[in-house]
This record gives C-alpha cells, sequence and structure tokens, in this order.
C-alpha cells in the first residue's frame, strides 16, 4: 500500500442503523448507503439520473418531505457517480464510547454494488480495503476533525481540511494525522473536478415545475416559479469560493458579468415583476447562497468583483438543516451601511430558500432592514 492517497477522500456515515451497519461494514470490508432502501429497483439504483431518482422518490416516497427525497436522490448520485476506485473513505465508528474508536479508514476498490439480500441500510455498497478500523481523535487536527464531523450529512467530502486524503492514510498507517503541511509524498494524481455548470444545474434544483424564460448558459438565469405563486426571479450565478482573507472558512462570489471592464461599474438590467438574485455555489457543501441583488443595486453602479461573503457556520448550518439564514455586516447599499441577510441552503432545498430570500426581501422593502 503506498504511503499516499492517489484520491480524493469522502466520508460516509453509516445512517440510522447505526451499530448493526458499522459491524456489518467491518466484517464484510465495504461501506454501505442506507438510501438503497428506499431503490428496491436495479435499474433505478443503479443507472437512474437525477430525474428518473426524483420520479422514483415522489412516487412512492410522497409522505417524506420534498427536501428529504431531494437529499437522498443526491447523495445516491454521489456515492455512485462522484467516488472512485482509490479514493479514501472514513467511516465514522458510531458504536464506539471513546475518542481511542472514532473512525475507520479505508481505499475504495471499486464501483457500486446492488445486493438486495444484504441486512437492511446495506443494500447499495463499495467495497473497500481497511487501512486502520479505530483512529483516535485526539490525534487528528483539528481541521480535518471538524470537516469529518459535519453534521446530518450522510455522504461528503471533507474539503475544508487541506491534503485529507493523504493525511488520512498517514494517520491509518502511522497513528497520527501529520497536518497539511508535514505529509509526505504527492497529491499531484489526485483528481480535481471540473466545475460544475452553474446555470444547468440551478435549473435542475429549480425543479421540474419552474418555467425557465431563458437561453441555457446566458446570464441571467430567468424563471417562474409555478409552484411559488408564479414567482418570477431573475437569477446571476457564481461560483462561491474559499478563502476570503478576513475570515477562516467564509465563501465568497465576485460581482462580474459577461462583457464588463475591470474597474468599471456594473449596472444590474431589472426585469420589473422579478426578484433579482445574486446566487453562489459552494461546491465543497453542495450549497447555493443567495442574497438580496436590489439592495446592492446603487445609482452609481456596483464596483467591478465586488465580493459577497457568507460564513463557515452559514454553509454548515444549511448542510445541516436544509436552509439557514445569516446576516453580514456590508457598506455601499441602497440603504447605506447595514446588515445584509443571507439565505444558504441544500442544492434539495432551493425552492425554500428562493421563498424564504423573498420574505426577506419584503420584510427590507417594508422597515428598510434585512
Amino acid at each position: 500500500m503506498s504511503a499516499v492517497s492517489d484520491g480524493a477522500a469522502w466520508v460516509v456515515r453509516s445512517g440510522r442503523e447505526g451499530k448493526r451497519t458499522v459491524d456489518f461494514n467491518l466484517r464484510e470490508s465495504v461501506v454501505t448507503l442506507g438510501w438503497g432502501d428506499w431503490v428496491p429497483r436495479a435499474s433505478v439504483a443503479e443507472h437512474g439520473g437525477r430525474e428518473e431518482l426524483d420520479r422514483h422518490f415522489d412516487r412512492y416516497f410522497s409522505e417524506f418531505k420534498n427536501s428529504t427525497r431531494r437529499t437522498a436522490r443526491n447523495e445516491i448520485l454521489r456515492f455512485r457517480d462522484r467516488m472512485f476506485e482509490g479514493d479514501i473513505v472514513v467511516m465514522p465508528l458510531t458504536s464506539s464510547v471513546t475518542l481511542d474508536e472514532w473512525i475507520a479508514i479505508g481505499k475504495v476498490l471499486g464501483p457500486m454494488e446492488r445486493a438486495p439480500s444484504n441486512p437492511e441500510g446495506a443494500h447499495l455498497f463499495r467495497r473497500v480495503e481497511w487501512l486502520g478500523t479505530a483512529a483516535d481523535e485526539s490525534l487528528v487536527q483539528p481541521d480535518l476533525a471538524a470537516s469529518i464531523k459535519l453534521p446530518h450529512a450522510t455522504v461528503f467530502q471533507p474539503r475544508k481540511a487541506a491534503r485529507a486524503a493523504a493525511r488520512l492514510v498517514h494517520l491509518a498507517a502511522h497513528g497520527e494525522d501529520p497536518g497539511p503541511s508535514d505529509v509526505g509524498g504527492s497529491l499531484s494524481n489526485m483528481r480535481t473536478p471540473a466545475r460544475p455548470n452553474l446555470d444547468s444545474m440551478f435549473r435542475d434544483d429549480l425543479g421540474a415545475s419552474a418555467v425557465i424564460d431563458s437561453e441555457p448558459d446566458n446570464k441571467p438565469l430567468m424563471a417562474t416559479l409555478t409552484d411559488t405563486l408564479g414567482l418570477r426571479i431573475q437569477a446571476y450565478l457564481w461560483h462561491a469560493t474559499a478563502p476570503y482573507e478576513h475570515e477562516v472558512g467564509a465563501h465568497k462570489i465576485q460581482i462580474t458579468l459577461p462583457g464588463a471592464k475591470r474597474n468599471s461599474k456594473i449596472r444590474i438590467l431589472h426585469d420589473p415583476g422579478r426578484l433579482v438574485l445574486f446566487c453562489g455555489f459552494a461546491a465543497e457543501f453542495d450549497t447555493w447562497s443567495l442574497w438580496d441583488a436590489e439592495l446592492f443595486m446603487v445609482p452609481e453602479g456596483i464596483s467591478w468583483s465586488r465580493n459577497l461573503q457568507v460564513s463557515i457556520e452559514a454553509l454548515t448550518d444549511a448542510v445541516a438543516c436544509g436552509v439557514s439564514t445569516s446576516t453580514k455586516n456590508v457598506r455601499r447599499t441602497v440603504i447605506g451601511s447595514t446588515a445584509a441577510g443571507i439565505i444558504t441552503c441544500r442544492r434539495s432545498n432551493l425552492i425554500e430558500a428562493i421563498e424564504a430570500r423573498f420574505r426577506l426581501n419584503i420584510l427590507r422593502s417594508l422597515d428598510g432592514g434585512i
């Protein structure tokens, strides 16, 4: 076994079956995904795309919240399509009662498989080679430990920690986390995922009931939300990236538009009757953050590459709860310096987040608040 991983790092929790699934996984050298119990049809589990999974969950699990069904879909797609052979996987040991038996660390050996005869919670699985089955939390650096502890997510990447995969391999082999700068070897062979197409992703996350009023990849994206009293939106999409140098863990968007020149002022052409949104996608958290664009549309125009920030707490709260509301003190708005409200959400909760954003905008128009 090489001392350094040549893949990405993932955390896969055992789900609601807890200790029984953890014991099964360690014994059978697999990691499992509990959502597989929701997809008994092999064709859907193994080949279904976003729309097919949505139709399946909406038909057979309509009693569950829409956000729950979309979370199931997203985590099946991550587990099946975004995890690769050679990636490093962490499984929290939910049965442990001491810090010295905190996580198991393994290396993915192959693609997702399906076995209906497996115990409940283990129908979908990936084979792994366990590198270490009782890593000690007290020997893990705070950044990596915090990334692994992200609450209420089942399948995710611990991207707040630099060089996570190599550090986890070292932890399994030597019993301690060397930190991001001291780990041996090179990660030059690790895959860097291509940036997602935000336009396509946003359209998907709006769902089938939304009517798209603009051409693909045109800025802004125009849509009518037929299930939300016909709310019409005008959305500008950017990647939300880290680090924001003045706040640890915060992500930022930078306001630019095609054709806008450096150091110029940006003027947003507002389609009357539409809710104008500035939207940032944080890939590490699979979340959207929504700002009230009209708040920043000052008469002289928006400064080119102005950045707007969202805190790490808002991002992690959204992952845990579906939707979070936070504020940031900002200057140069149509009402001067103020606490600007930010709505952050998991992708599966985008419609709910837009509704919350609309309510905040109404409050601002009524009393000058957020």
